[in-house]
């Protein structure tokens, strides 16, 4: 069987993620700014610590030291704090960290069924007028993907029988309205 598995792996090679929300997962414990907060980490892999701070991809709020910028940490505080979030974190960037040593991730909220939702948070708050995007060039994502329908998600997972991670596609693509917002449901609920 797992000499099967190893010749799978190896015919049909998986190409890298478009989306991989489940990097790391944990509870906002404090809002920095607009788009900046602390996490304590439930489920995460090397690149992050027990308690971190995130910083969101591509977009940025103003300064807190203004009225817009207090706005923007007021909003984000009443959407993120003490929820439970998953991160897709930066794999271009150095141990997935901007120059401040923050993690660089796009953020998806959690659904009633306790599954990442489209779209991401990073969207949310530009949406909501907390934020602008800043597109940069040196990370992985591309913010103008987060207006087009969901994508097809891909997770990672570690083999059993292997101590190496690979990504997988979910069992089955459900794409649905969470019941109790009017957020999409990506479709997986992480074992």
């Amino acid at each position: 069987m797992i000499k099967l598995l190893v010749l799978l792996l190896t015919l049909a090679p998986l190409q890298a993620a478009n989306a991989a929300p489940d990097e790391a997962i944990g509870r906002v414990v404090s809002v920095l700014s607009g788009d900046s907060f602390g996490i304590e980490i439930a489920v995460g892999d090397e690149r992050v610590q027990r308690i971190d701070r995130v910083k969101l991809a591509d977009v940025d709020s103003p300064s807190t030291l203004e009225a817009p910028g207090k706005a923007a940490k007021k909003y984000a505080s009443s959407i993120l704090r003490n929820k439970t979030v998953y991160l897709d974190i930066d794999d271009k960037l150095p141990g997935g960290r901007n120059d401040m040593g923050l993690l660089v991730c796009v953020v998806y909220l959690q659904d009633s069924n306790s599954r990442p939702v489209w779209p991401p948070f990073n969207r949310i708050v530009v949406d909501e007028g907390h934020a602008v995007v800043n597109d940069v060039s040196n990370n992985e994502f591309n913010a103008s993907s987060w207006w087009q329908p969901p994508p097809e998600m891909k997770i990672k997972r570690t083999l059993p029988t292997m101590n190496e991670a690979q990504e997988v596609r979910p069992e089955a693509k459900v794409l649905e309205k969470d019941p109790n917002s009017s957020l999409i449901s990506i479709g997986y609920r992480r074992d």
